[in-house]
């Protein structure tokens, strides 16, 4: 008797356990040392490398599909967001050797990939991972956006964000000059926020009229900036080695990320981050100690 009793404590405290999600959502930032680095959203605190590329990475998305998404050199690689597993990369259906740079979601649930090399944007199924088409032929791209029916693209070279049709891909028009543009975000009511490969931070409203600045030397070539669900802006500063969360409402730096584990970050993203963290459940500790007082009963 004394053995059984012994046999089901082991087994209820072996297999009677839960999981939980301990952080929440995070923010993944992807830096030059080609590593996936995991932060707390609410202090910038490091919680851990989730793994480390074969590349340099260019940009980064915490997908719907719970992929992460990562442009990895000449590849679109998959990882888990938890565990950092590689679950392959996507065929970019290019014949050349592809430089894929700047992801983006669009408004018909396909993954949108803009290609440095070809020139295009193209449409992957997020379902199967699969190519579906070539969207548009574009110039070159540094981040890109849906909103409003429109796709918009910032490009470096030409310092503009130009502006899609969101259904056809047919070229509209640029509605923003900004000196060697890199990366922008737009917020719910239709303000465009962009950055440069300086230190200043441009405000334009949704007529495209230009607003406010801001620059306090905390930031330096964002890259990629994003909006997270509190409504504050993420700014991956490549030259600051540093990421920054800025309040557009009180026009403020917050804070700064923990830098010991940044390496000139290129581009940020958001998504819940679920390590398997075990814990018994309450009722499982009632039976287990009710396990424990039969053994001991046992015992004597």
């Amino acid at each position: 008797m004394k053995t059984l009793v012994t046999t089901v404590w082991i087994a209820l405290l072996a297999t009677i356990l839960c999981s939980f999600n301990a952080y929440g959502t995070v923010a993944y930032v992807a830096n030059q040392n080609k590593t996936i680095t995991v932060h707390n959203m609410e202090t910038g605190e490091y919680i851990d490398t989730l793994v480390t590329l074969a590349n340099i990475p260019q940009d980064i998305l915490y997908a719907p599909n719970d992929i992460l998404y990562v442009t990895n050199g000449t590849t679109v690689s998959m990882y888990n967001p938890d565990t950092g597993d590689h679950l392959g990369d996507l065929d970019l259906h290019y014949s050349g050797t592809a430089m894929p740079r700047m992801l983006t979601i669009g408004p018909d649930d396909y993954l949108y990939v803009g290609d440095f090399n070809s020139r295009t944007i193209k449409q992957f199924d997020l379902q199967t991972n699969t190519y579906v088409d070539t969207f548009a032929t574009i110039s070159t791209c540094e981040k890109m956006m849906f909103y409003d029916g429109y796709l918009y693209y910032s490009d470096y070279f030409s310092s503009k964000v130009h502006r899609l049709n969101g259904t056809t891909g047919a070229a509209i028009d640029s509605p923003i000059t900004v000196g060697s543009a890199t990366g922008f975000a737009i917020s719910d009511d239709g303000y465009f926020y962009v950055t440069n490969n300086a230190t200043t931070l441009y405000v334009y409203d949704s007529s495209f009229n230009l607003v406010h600045t801001f620059s306090d030397g905390a930031f330096q070539q964002a890259w990629d900036i994003e909006f997270g669900d509190d409504g504050d802006l993420y700014m991956a500063s490549w030259g600051a080695n540093n990421v920054v969360r800025y309040d557009p409402d009180s026009d403020e730096i917050l804070y700064t990320f923990d830098d010991t584990y940044l390496s000139s970050p290129r581009a940020v993203t958001f998504g819940a981050y679920d390590p398997l963290v075990v814990v018994p459940e309450p009722a499982t500790m009632i039976l287990l100690g009710l396990s424990g007082l039969v053994l001991a009963y046992r015992k004597k």
